[in-house]
C-alpha cells in the first residue's frame, strides 16, 4: 500500500546527522567522522502520518514533540511514523508485569536524507507500507 507523508524538520540541541551551517545557512550532513566545526543548528527529519494516533505514540503539533497519552488532541496532530531522532527510534518501556516492551519508529534512510539536504529540503513522500 503506498502512502503519502509529510516531512518535517526541526532544530534540536542534540548532536543529528543533519544541520545548517554558519557559513551558508543550508542544510548539510554529517554520516562518519569528525563532527564539522561550522554548525549553526542541528535538525531532525519526521515522517508525519494522519493515520490514527493511538496512546504511546509520537506526535507533533504546532512544531512540539510529544507522546500521545490517550487524551483530547488538536486536528493539527500529526502521528510521527519515521524519524533521524534516535531518542523515537528505540524506545523500551516496562510493562506492569515486569516484561520489558519495545516500541520503535522507523529510521529514515541514509539515502533518502542524502537527497533531503542535496535538494534543500522536500514536503512530502510516497512510501510504502507493509504492516506488520
Amino acid at each position: 500500500m503506498k502512502k503519502t507523508v509529510k516531512i518535517v524538520m526541526l532544530p534540536t540541541e542534540d548532536k543529528a546527522i543533519v544541520f545548517t551551517s554558519k557559513r551558508d545557512s543550508k542544510l548539510h550532513y554529517h554520516f562518519k567522522g569528525n563532527t564539522p566545526n561550522n554548525i549553526k543548528s542541528y535538525q531532525h527529519l519526521y515522517f508525519t502520518s494522519d493515520e490514527e494516533i493511538k496512546k504511546g505514540d509520537w506526535c507533533i503539533c504546532d512544531k512540539k514533540l510529544f507522546k500521545y497519552k490517550g487524551k483530547s488532541k488538536w486536528q493539527s496532530t500529526k502521528k510521527i511514523i519515521a524519524t533521524t531522532d534516535k531518542k523515537l527510534t528505540i524506545q523500551q518501556f516496562k510493562e506492569p508485569t515486569g516484561l520489558d516492551i519495545f516500541n520503535a519508529i522507523a529510521q529514515i534512510p541514509q539515502s533518502f536524507i542524502e537527497e533531503y539536504v542535496k535538494q534543500g529540503g522536500i514536503d512530502e513522500v510516497e512510501l510504502d507500507m507493509v504492516k506488520i
